[in-house]
């Protein structure tokens, strides 16, 4: 959010709202991957796991 204020200031006006919809949907699968990917790299350590592992 606050890179996206930075360049609306620095290009001095309101990027579209499409354009805006379309980077908000981006961030929240990428933040989505990344917790997908951290959560499944905490519970494949778990000990009941760990035989399927090679």
């Amino acid at each position: 959010m606050i890179l996206l204020l930075l360049i609306e200031s620095a290009l001095r006006h309101d990027i579209s709202l499409a354009i805006k919809e379309r980077i908000y949907q981006a961030a929240f699968v990428v933040l989505m991957a990344f917790m997908a990917f951290t959560i499944f790299n905490d519970v494949s350590k778990l000990p009941l796991f760990m035989h399927i592992k090679p």
